[in-house]
């Protein structure tokens, strides 16, 4: 997976810095604060993801992912598979995360995204953990 993630940036580097996200997770960073305000969780601070439970994270994963897939920029980088678009991958994932089995979830494995995402980390960085979710 590490080969293909790390071969999936500088293939479309070029995409990334043509299309930045600029603004376009602004929502997702304030659904965020206002999950953590509702639970009485200081934001930003360092561990409130900690602080979240599996349904909060299962939420924000949803949040994130639909966020994500209307982004522009989804339709232009390619598959992790190579077949398609990010945006279908993307669109592939909803069912594991509207799913009531909060056991399907693996919020190991979205934290880093978040974590990305919530630090407002560079563009290509975001990418390279959302191909990294995506597995």
């Amino acid at each position: 997976m590490t080969d293909r993630v790390q071969a999936l940036v500088p293939d479309q580097q070029q995409i990334i810095q043509d299309h930045p996200i600029g603004t376009g997770l602004d929502a997702f960073r304030a659904s965020f604060e206002s999950v953590c305000k509702d639970r009485g969780i200081s934001c930003p601070a360092p561990d409130a993801l900690s602080q979240l439970g599996p349904q909060d994270l299962q939420i924000l994963a949803f949040r994130l992912l639909n966020t994500l897939q209307i982004l522009p920029i989804t339709s232009l980088l390619r598959s992790n598979t190579g077949r398609g678009t990010l945006q279908i991958d993307l669109l592939k994932r909803i069912p594991a995360l509207i799913s009531d089995d909060l056991y399907n979830f693996d919020s190991d494995q979205f934290e880093p995204l978040l974590n990305a995402v919530l630090t407002n980390k560079p563009d290509d960085e975001i990418w390279r953990q959302v191909a990294m979710w995506l597995g």
